[in-house]
């Protein structure tokens, strides 16, 4: 018998175990895999980014409309 003292296999690994030569992953799932993690945080910046330039463009056309106002008022 072969003994498994020095082995890669004899270390305590929590939630990996070793079945007919294969590496099992029991671990619990904690939470989301990094990838998805990262995915999600930029579609958050992109929609973040939309409603800022649509809150500009909201600004601009108000600041534009007084202006205007502004304008006929005293050309009138």
């Amino acid at each position: 018998m072969l003994k498994m003292e020095n082995s890669i296999y004899s270390k305590n690994y929590s939630g990996l175990t070793v079945r007919n030569g294969r590496l099992i992953n029991e671990q619990p799932n904690v939470g989301m895999a990094g990838v998805t993690a990262a995915a999600l945080q930029r579609k958050a910046m992109r929609q973040e980014k939309k409603i800022s330039m649509m809150e500009e463009a909201y600004v601009r056309a108000e600041s534009k409309m007084d202006a205007m106002e502004m304008l006929m008022k005293k050309y009138k």
